[in-house]
């Protein structure tokens, strides 16, 4: 059932409710039963038009829902309960009732509005137009319902019957702005961008000063890349009207179009500081630039300094929080994001996704104790999420807590059917039961999630590797190894694979070429590259090249590997303890 939550402004009247009542009361049976039925309906129907007066919308909704037991043909008790189901944003009920009403009278102009609305509201504007025309052919509305058909003709991309219905409203009343401004906007849908700007000229000799029209006279401009006309029209747009945020918005994407990063600056720090505007509107203004991808491009010059400001007049408004973490998220600045989340957690902690936001800024700051404790705490607070599992068993993962990793991750992997954290999860489970050396899990883990992305490069990769410690299967690690390399021929790790299975192979001369491109990609600073590379080195009989090798990986091996590299160091006469 789709649940939406806006603000409605009912062109319905409640006191019409008493008017549809009284006029369906019908000729009573004589017997006591109808009688009976009949007063308790009426009673009902007059208890629940007062509540709903006062506000109390369940006792409506539960009264009318009574006048429907004894009266279930009821078009006005249905058309009541679907304004209930309208308020509370209950699409499917309020259309569910209105259609009822309607269809029980289809010359009551207010059901079928009703119900039309209902349909704009829920995109299915072919069905809101077959209303609104059919109550137009009764010629009894003017030209509101023209106006409305017409616009759904625009939200449809019909422009050319759009302009049949707003010639029709202007032969009626002759020319207006209303009309105007209309019949522009479906020019420029026609690409008639000349009679379009002329519709809006037209409409600015009524009113000179009209801050709207001008807005769009300099939109126009802007489309077509004139941009001192379109500077000009801004800034008179302005002058008349400073409080409206859609020509402040306007003009400062004009400017940042113009890479007029400072002017624009000045123009969304105006509208920030502007008390008149509502700080709701600013705020689904700027996470409308955060969220859209070419929307971001486009004002991330301005969004850190503007949304800081914004944040700094309203530290404690929960939304300006929000979009304050988001954007810091988005500009890789992880602590002031993560630090914005816990002040929002203070005052709010029942938000599954501010958690598991914080849990992602904590994992690119790498601080794993933080996402350890937090994780915790997210698992055990919503314990039917996956990704909270995932981060905090990929945290454990790292602390080579192996076995804790893996019972978070088969908790987390039971929660999700989405293919994408299947496969993640799937992925970190086989190098868990790897370093576990449980091969027979990892194996099936790397198998599964294989099946899921057969041409991903780090999982043909890890596969093959594994396969190649394993000393099974080289062909198909090798054929899977240069599948990644494929994909990414400058990978110092897939080089490292690919050298290290030809190595296994037998193939050391080959191998040593591939470990020395490694090497030469970056990974001359990895001491598992620069352990491969001193093992082919030692199988060459180079074993002076093969030390040298040895010793520069002790400088970043973990302690595990810094004991076997020394081991190695003893059969060449090398170091005997770890640097």
């Amino acid at each position: 059932m789709k649940k939406l939550v806006f603000t409605l402004t009912l062109f319905l009247i409640v006191n019409f409710s008493f008017y549809v009542a009284v006029a369906q009361v019908g000729v009573l049976k004589n017997s006591e039963e109808e009688k009976t039925k009949e007063q308790g309906y009426y009673y009902a129907f007059t208890e629940a038009t007062k509540m709903y007066l006062l506000g109390d919308f369940r006792a409506a909704l539960n009264l009318y829902m009574e006048c429907l037991r004894y009266r279930p043909e009821s078009q006005a008790a249905s058309f009541q309960v679907s304004l209930i189901y309208l308020k509370s944003g209950d699409l499917d009920n309020a259309k569910t009732f209105a259609k009822r009403a309607y269809s029980g009278d289809l010359k009551n102009e207010w059901y079928g509005k009703s119900l039309a609305q209902i349909y704009e509201m829920d995109m299915q504007l072919d069905s809101a137009l077959l209303i609104y025309k059919a109550i137009d052919a009764t010629g009894e509305d003017g030209t509101n319902l023209q106006f409305m058909i017409a616009s759904i003709y625009e939200r449809l991309n019909k422009p050319e019957d759009a302009m049949v219905y707003l010639d029709s409203i202007e032969n009626k009343i002759g020319f207006t702005r209303e009309v105007a401004v209309s019949k522009s906007r479906v020019y420029n849908m026609l690409n008639h961008r000349t009679k379009a700007v002329n519709e809006l000229y037209k409409a600015l000799k009524i009113s000179s000063e009209d801050y709207i029209v001008l807005g769009m006279i300099a939109e126009h401009y802007r489309n077509i890349a004139e941009s001192d006309s379109a500077y000009k029209y801004y800034r008179r747009a302005i002058s008349f009207n400073a409080e409206n945020a859609n020509v402040y918005l306007s003009y400062g994407e004009f400017l940042l179009e113009q890479r007029m990063f400072d002017s624009a600056k000045v123009v969304f720090i105006k509208f920030v500081d502007n008390d008149a505007i509502d700080n709701s509107l600013k705020a689904r203004y700027f996470y409308s630039l955060v969220q859209e991808p070419a929307l971001f491009k486009l004002a991330r010059p301005v969004l850190d300094t503007t949304v800081s400001l914004f944040y700094s007049l309203q530290p404690k408004d929960i939304r300006v929080k929000s979009l304050y973490s988001d954007l810091q998220y988005r500009l890789g600045n992880y602590r002031k994001a993560a630090d914005a989340l816990l002040s929002i957690l203070d005052e709010d902690d029942n938000n599954n996704v501010v958690w598991e936001q914080l849990l992602l800024c904590l994992n690119f700051l790498g601080e794993l104790d933080s996402i350890l404790f937090y994780g915790e705490s997210t698992m055990a607070r919503f314990n039917n999420r996956p990704l909270a599992f995932m981060v905090t068993g990929s945290a454990y993962y790292q602390k080579k807590e192996y076995y804790k990793s893996a019972s978070v991750l088969e908790k987390g992997l039971l929660l999700t059917d989405n293919d994408a954290l299947i496969f993640e999860f799937q992925v970190l489970l086989a190098e868990c039961y790897n370093s576990l050396s449980e091969y027979v899990k990892a194996e099936d883990f790397f198998k599964r999630a294989l099946a899921i992305e057969k041409e991903n490069p780090a999982i043909n990769n890890n596969y093959a590797y594994f396969l190649a410690v394993q000393e099974k299967e080289l062909t198909d690690a090798k054929k899977m190894s240069k599948l990644s390399l494929q994909k990414d021929p400058d990978s110092s790790v897939y080089l490292d694979t690919y050298g290290w299975i030809l190595f296994k192979q037998d193939k050391e001369r080959r191998a040593l070429k591939y470990l020395q491109k490694a090497l030469a990609k970056g990974g001359n600073e990895s001491a598992e590259i620069l352990d491969h590379y001193g093992d082919v080195l030692h199988s060459l009989g180079k074993d002076d090249l093969a030390k040298e090798a040895w010793e520069n990986a002790l400088r970043y091996a973990d302690v595990d590997l810094q004991q076997r590299i020394n081991e190695k160091l003893k059969l060449v006469g090398g170091l005997t303890e770890a640097l």
